[in-house]
């Protein structure tokens, strides 16, 4: 009996020391688990880097997680951040590294150190990041264009000849060892940040339209692929279906997202890649086609008129009926058309905004307000669109509505160190009377052939007429000042003495404040009721990365869309 108890006693001890050893290895498991789910392997080419995971907390009090590389010389460098709400930012000079690419600080148009900014060099082209702004800025640097893209050097001289000479696309010299003939804007739904290490990160869309890349990540593991893997790849197996890929580096962009642009004697068209088979979206038998990277679409011609089509759609968003077409606006969709040697401006779905009746749309010296990072000779202070009519300027909004007739001799005083003797009176077009009011300045020339210069507001309400001998600003020891100077009339006044003098500049300055505060107030309330309408649903990043990458696999397979 008592031998029994025995038995029962050590049987007894035996299961619960099972029981604590199983309990302790599913312990161990989960410990583990989360351990490794912190590391990330990041995968670029035949090189695997693994990543240290270190929490993170910054002053505001929010915590993240901050994930390391060791790139040999450099050390141990940031490759990514993930934000309290599960997001994800790629440190960007950390990329440019593994992908070979030059890291540079500072804006591509700007001469300084900033650490806010930094302009990418992937080889074709200059792409600028800057620190809480929704907007990348790329300066493309091929001059050379093939095939499909032949007839793009004679359309920029035919467009800069009917603008007297003056046009952005104007094949130019950069100083940068490179010709930059297209700019381009890209419109961000996340904006750059500058995180706690001083380093800039920016997100998967800003990551893989800025640089032309995919990143396709499964589980823990991100596998990269740079433009000139994707070309590799793709180049070869379009071939074996009978396309043969673009040689021009504008069109090989696109393949970032899977589309390639291809041809079949002497016709274009794109085909999109999905694992081991490719479907024609656009059908090959254009004469030119020219990818738009900012909204996704291609411009294609037939028989010299051209249009703009989006992949997949049935027909052209802007029909094939111009001799040329541009874009104006990424955001709103705008574009630049031309016809019988006049200029207009359509909408995505072919609408009219303005007339085509006009010699030229914009401003002819952009590059001499370079020190007002203004984004575009098409749109002036963000909101309104310059057309010239027989030697005169107007202006429209960008819902079409003219707010300024074509009487003006130009728009902006390109310059002043010349009218008023001054080096460092530098060119003005746009003056910021206050942080809700933009101004442009403009210039009208009297009977005597005199050019006097005033201001007037993005709504069409003039400030100042047509007065002053020049306006410009002067920036010294880091502070910006704006200058009116009436040579003749020995006056000369800052724009804050303007304000403090002028009651009705005054008044504009505080209904533009109210406007504002209505319409911000009308969008706070739009945006409270949209966040409960989809109660706070917020997709996990990287699934968001998955479905945005067919699905691609990180095993190293030669084709970045091929299924495991």
């Amino acid at each position: 009996m008592e031998d029994a108890n025995q038995k029962k006693k050590l049987l007894l001890k035996a299961i619960i020391a099972t029981v604590v050893l199983f309990v302790v290895i599913l312990i161990l498991f989960f410990i583990f688990k989360a351990i490794d789910d912190k590391n990330t392997k990041i995968i670029y080419g035949n090189t695997t880097f693994k990543t240290t995971t270190t929490d993170m907390n910054t002053e505001d009090g929010l915590l993240y997680q901050r994930k390391t590389i060791n790139l040999g010389d450099q050390g141990d460098v940031p490759i990514l951040i993930v934000t309290p709400d599960g997001k994800i930012y790629y440190c960007i000079e950390t990329l440019c590294s593994i992908l070979g690419y030059r890291y540079n600080k500072g804006a591509y148009s700007e001469l300084d150190e900033s650490t806010d900014k930094c302009h990418v060099d992937n080889g074709g082209e200059f792409v600028t990041f800057a620190s809480d702004s929704n907007t990348i800025h790329k300066n493309i640097k091929s001059a050379k264009y093939e095939d499909e893209l032949a007839d793009k050097e004679e359309r920029i001289k035919l467009t800069a000849a009917s603008s007297n000479g003056k046009n952005s696309n104007e094949i130019v010299t950069s100083n940068k060892e490179a010709t930059t003939v297209d700019e381009e804007l890209i419109n961000l739904e996340r904006p750059v940040i500058k995180f706690a290490d001083g380093k800039l990160y920016a997100s998967y869309d800003a990551i893989t339209e800025g640089l032309n890349m995919r990143i396709v990540a499964v589980g823990n593991d991100i596998q990269m692929y740079s433009l000139e893997q994707l070309e590799a790849t793709y180049s070869s197996f379009l071939s074996e279906k009978g396309y043969t890929l673009t040689k021009n580096f504008i069109n090989k962009r696109s393949l970032y997202n899977g589309l390639a642009v291809v041809g079949q004697n002497n016709n274009y068209g794109v085909v999109k890649i999905d694992g081991n088979t490719c479907q024609e979206v656009i059908s090959l038998k254009y004469d030119t086609i020219e990818y738009i990277q900012s909204i996704d679409e291609f411009i294609i011609s037939s028989e010299s008129k051209y249009g703009m089509i989006a992949p997949g759609a049935e027909k052209p968003t802007i029909p094939l009926q111009y001799n040329n077409i541009e874009l104006l606006d990424a955001k709103e969709k705008l574009y630049i058309v031309a016809s019988n040697g006049k200029s207009g401006v359509v909408n995505a779905q072919g609408d009219v905004i303005i007339p085509t009746e006009y010699d030229s749309i914009g401003i002819p010296e952009f590059s001499s307000y370079a020190g007002q990072n203004l984004d575009s000779k098409y749109l002036i202070a963000g909101e309104c669109i310059p057309v010239l009519q027989n030697g005169c300027y107007g202006l429209y909004n960008k819902k079409g509505d003219m707010i300024a007739r074509p009487t003006y001799t130009s728009i902006g005083c390109s310059n002043p160190n010349d009218l008023i003797n001054n080096t460092s009176a530098m060119p003005t077009v746009v003056i910021p009377v206050s942080d809700k009011l933009n101004c442009i300045v403009f210039s009208m020339e009297s009977n005597t052939g005199n050019q006097t210069y005033g201001m007037i507001t993005t709504d069409g309400d003039i400030v100042f007429n047509a007065y002053y001998t020049a306006i410009y600003y002067i920036t010294s020891g880091g502070k910006t000042t704006y200058y009116f100077n009436k040579v003749n009339n020995n006056e000369l006044y800052t724009l804050q003495e303007l304000i403090n003098t002028r009651e009705e500049l005054r008044n504009l300055i505080k209904r533009k404040s109210n406007t504002s505060k209505l319409q911000l107030d009308n969008d706070t309330e739009e945006n409270d009721n949209q966040n409960q309408n989809d109660n706070g649903d917020q997709e996990d990043n990287r699934q968001e990365q998955n479905d945005d990458n067919d699905n691609g696999d990180n095993n190293g397979n030669d084709n970045p869309d091929e299924e495991n």
